[in-house]
């Protein structure tokens, strides 16, 4: 009945299915001749570390740059600083019961369910299938398009993001009892908002670095291999300004905002109604950490998706969580981006 009811997702599910059996496959056929073929999913091991012999070298022996490393560094502690000031004011605040927040709007109750993401993720996967397939064919028929690897890489990924935003507002508002607002994208208060999400974020600053410092030590004490992100590779290869700054706008600007509207506005809504406050506020930032992570990086990032949940629903607007989450991308990219010069 319910594969009666839901035909379309399931012949979207097969669909899904026999396109991956056909790209492992094809993976198998052409992996001994393309060992970085554009449709393997593998993170390269190679590379992963941020602070390699070359960079420390050169911030060594250049004065210039150990002025600005150490400007950076200076900066940071600052931020270290202000983020443990904000920190003990929020606890003392709580201790007395009283709230520093000002609740701008109340989140809207969702009236979509667990079952309306879950549609959300088939139409995801299956635009990623037929993504992939046709970057295959363009491998193999088309070897002469002048789009590198890693600027393919990005564009299927807003690709990606767009189809998954148009189906969630697809479910949103197709009945026409919702607007928009009830995802939490909304202009009200939207300056309050801001300084509540740069006020956030300075806030989690000492907290990421210590969950970080944890997480590290771990790894190093289990003898645990530090796979490196994606992205940060990326960034590392790339040569080309135009793919560079496409890469970073995304990165910074048009990922952190399709993020918010799934993970904070439509998955945490949807679990919200289910699970409470609490529960969705964990829940939502564990499916974050999932989708973004590696196992090194998986608690600084579930680290960051309860602060983004949590001051959603404080606020009541994604304007927040945008924010936060438009800091949080533009930081790190700054600072791998002069890593990068200074490598080169």
């Amino acid at each position: 009945a319910f594969i009666r009811r839901e035909k379309l997702y399931a012949f979207l599910l097969v669909f899904i299915i026999l396109a991956n059996l056909l790209l492992l496959l094809l993976n198998n056929i052409f992996k001994e001749d393309e060992p970085a073929q554009i449709f393997n999913k593998e993170i390269a091991e190679t590379g992963g570390k941020i602070f390699d012999q070359k960079v420390i070298e050169a911030i060594s022996s250049n004065q210039a740059l150990h002025a600005v490393f150490l400007f950076i560094a200076l900066i940071f502690l600052l931020f270290i600083l202000a983020g443990l000031v904000i920190d003990t004011l929020f606890v003392s605040a709580r201790i007395m019961d009283k709230e520093i927040v000002t609740v701008t709007r109340t989140v809207s109750p969702a009236d979509w369910g667990i079952w309306d993401i879950g549609k959300v993720i088939i139409i995801f996967f299956f635009a990623e299938s037929v993504v992939s397939l046709g970057m295959i064919y363009a491998a193999l028929f088309l070897p002469d398009l002048p789009i590198e690897h890693n600027l393919q890489m990005v564009m299927a990924s807003t690709v990606l993001d767009i189809v998954a935003i148009a189906s969630i507002f697809y479910f949103v508002l197709k009945d026409g009892r919702r607007g928009i607002d009830s995802l939490g994208l909304t202009a009200k208060n939207m300056l309050l908002n801001i300084k509540y999400g740069v006020a956030a974020y300075v806030g989690l600053v000492p907290i990421l670095l210590g969950v970080a410092l944890v997480a590290a030590a771990l790894f190093k004490i289990f003898n645990i291999p530090v796979e490196p992100q994606q992205v940060v590779e990326m960034l590392k290869e790339e040569t080309k300004t135009p793919s560079l700054i496409y890469m970073v706008v995304f990165a910074s600007f048009l990922g952190p905002f399709m993020e918010e509207i799934f993970f904070r506005g439509f998955v945490y809504g949807a679990l919200r109604r289910k699970i409470g406050v609490s529960g969705s506020i964990l829940a939502s930032a564990v499916f974050f950490a999932y989708v973004h992570a590696n196992m090194a990086s998986f608690m600084p990032i579930l680290s960051l998706g309860i602060l983004l949940a949590y001051i959603y629903e404080k606020t009541g607007s994604l304007v927040s969580s945008i924010t936060v989450h438009i800091i949080h991308n533009s930081s790190m990219l700054v600072f791998l981006l002069f890593l990068k010069s200074v490598a080169s």
